[in-house]
């Protein structure tokens, strides 16, 4: 018998790396006759984390560093909403749509620490109010990039195995089919009402309200 356990990876640095754990075990032999001693193997998949495609200077503003933080989040994430939406609308997404959800569930999650590392530029009503809705689409985002992620690393294991193994792993791709279905259709509404709510153009008059971009002051020139 093959059981497979999801397990989050041992690397800080990638915290939504998952792992397959493999357990071949020991069955009562009247229920599973034939049943092998128990061994473990586990067989790691997804990716680390992408670095931030921005660095501070060692003088940066507060301001500044606040508004290079969230917009880099925010960038990404909306920049990734078409490629993510077009392949939630069908079951079979392809590898550039797969890894638009990728991109923008990165960019919904770096938003999302963002906005706690600098809550304090915002009212506390407004604050909260972002952060859920952040946490609202990473969350349908995380559900669906997970099982994608799942799914990949079983049937490349369901090849390498022998086919009686092979049989039970495909029950299990089958199952967590089954739940992607049920996610993809969790995060379209997820989509729409980040859509409806106009999240783009509100998120964006926020930022520049409340971290205005920093004017350089020009130097006067003496007069003789």
């Amino acid at each position: 018998m093959v059981i497979v356990y999801p397990i989050s990876g041992n690397n800080v640095q990638s915290d939504r790396q998952l792992t397959l754990k493999i357990a071949h075990v020991k069955m009562n032999r009247r229920e599973y006759p034939g049943s092998r001693p128990i061994s473990l193997f586990a067989v790691p998949f997804g990716k680390p984390m992408a670095k931030p495609d921005y660095e501070y200077t060692d003088d940066i503003s507060f301001t500044n560093a606040a508004r290079i933080s969230l917009e880099s989040g925010f960038r990404r994430m909306i920049k990734n909403v078409s490629g993510t939406r077009s392949g939630v609308e069908r079951r079979e997404p392809t590898p550039d749509e797969v890894e638009a959800l990728h991109d923008m569930r990165v960019g919904s999650r770096r938003l999302r620490a963002s906005l706690a590392l600098f809550a304090g530029v915002f009212p506390k009503a407004e604050f909260l109010d972002w952060d859920k809705q952040v946490g609202v689409i990473t969350d349908a985002l995380g559900a669906v990039r997970d099982l994608d992620v799942q799914l990949d690393a079983l049937r490349t294991l369901s090849a390498s195995v022998p086919e009686n193994e092979a049989y039970g792993i495909s029950r299990l791709i089958e199952r967590q089919t089954e739940q992607r279905e049920i996610e993809r259709k969790a995060l379209q509404v997820a989509l729409d009402r980040l859509e409806k709510a106009r999240f783009e153009r509100r998120f964006q008059k926020a930022m520049d309200r409340v971290l205005p971009a920093e004017k350089k002051l020009k130097k006067k020139e003496n007069k003789a």
